[in-house]
């Protein structure tokens, strides 16, 4: 059995660089990982950023809190 590695990327405001984030993460991991995003109530485009570079990615999820 392979080990599962979960890399947790918590964003806030992260428009500027949550795409770059998401890219180094996304190329540095193997399939048997998974990437789970989790933004916090931001109000610029961070969580339309990463939904959009997780797109087609299997292991990617992205999670919004509705509050803080």
């Amino acid at each position: 059995m392979n080990a599962k590695v979960t890399v947790c990327v918590p964003a806030f405001n992260a428009a500027r660089t949550i795409e770059r984030c998401l890219r180094g993460v996304q190329s540095s991991i193997g399939e048997n990982a998974e990437i789970l995003v989790v933004d916090n109530c931001s109000t610029d485009a961070t969580a339309r950023i990463a939904a959009n570079c997780l797109v087609g990615d299997k292991r990617g999820r992205l999670v919004v809190n509705s509050s803080n």
